[in-house]
């Protein structure tokens, strides 16, 4: 239903809001992620995408519902373990399975998360987990991770096709139900970046729908993160303006230098 802009200030506007800065570095850059919106967090295989985007998720600590395709229930719980308790995650994966209630014990301050492993959810599976969320909490999450864009069931005669119609039901889904979106992506390596990939990198070259694009990369225990496009900031497509942080693979761990 169409509406006048005066009665959509009346009634209170959230799409757009920002969620908690929890990066001072991203800040800065003015890198946000904002409800009702969709955002694109890509790298080639290796990069940590999903080990930052799980960080975030921990930090912000807003309702969430994540959907992890790609990685499973033991690996998730693990990095954040081992973040939680600061030890190398082969140790900590071996004691969650001796110890349950010491590792349920740290898990518990992530209620406020709702997992999804599905390794192939439909544009249905979605909708459905989202209405879900909002049925069991009075309200839709702040954030919906879609992790990754590729394991999305969903078939057209091209892969371009494909993930521009994955990307279009995410953004209409960001809209409908003012979350801030925020999918995962693959770059390809065949064109290389640095310190990150360019936006030229990323698999089928769907740019238009997202308002923030990053490509993330990793070198010598540093890692970078670049706005490759950013409608409320800074921006650069070639991938060699990012932010840096220092990363410890073996705890899952990201500081701000």
């Amino acid at each position: 239903m169409s509406v006048t802009l005066a009665r959509t200030i009346e009634r209170g506007v959230s799409t757009g809001d920002p969620l908690p800065d929890v990066y001072p570095s991203l800040a800065r850059a003015q890198v946000h992620f904002r409800r009702g919106n969709l955002h694109m967090i890509a790298g080639a295989p290796g990069s940590m995408k999903t080990m930052f985007v799980v960080d975030m998720v921990r930090r912000l600590g807003v309702p969430t519902l994540y959907f992890s395709n790609d990685s499973d229930e033991t690996t998730i719980i693990s990095r954040l373990l081992a973040n939680r308790v600061q030890r190398p995650t082969q140790d900590v994966a071996e004691e969650m399975v001796q110890m349950p209630a010491w590792a349920s014990s740290f898990l518990r301050p992530m209620a406020n998360v709702r997992w999804s492993f599905n390794p192939s959810p439909t544009l249905e599976d979605i909708q459905v987990e989202t209405e879900a969320f909002a049925e069991i909490y009075g309200d839709y999450p702040h954030l919906i991770v879609v992790d990754v864009l590729v394991n999305v069931s969903y078939y057209e005669d091209t892969d371009h096709g494909q993930i521009g119609r994955i990307l279009q039901f995410l953004h209409g889904l960001a809209r409908d139900s003012r979350s801030a979106v925020v999918v995962v992506h693959h770059c390809t390596e065949a064109v290389s970046g640095h310190p990150c990939p360019p936006r030229s990198a990323i698999m089928q070259k769907r740019a238009e729908l997202p308002v923030l694009i990053a490509s993330v990369a990793v070198y010598d225990g540093t890692f970078y993160f670049a706005p490759l496009k950013n409608r409320w900031g800074p921006q650069d497509p070639s991938g060699k303006t990012a932010v840096s942080m220092h990363v410890d693979p073996a705890t899952c761990s990201f500081r701000e230098f």
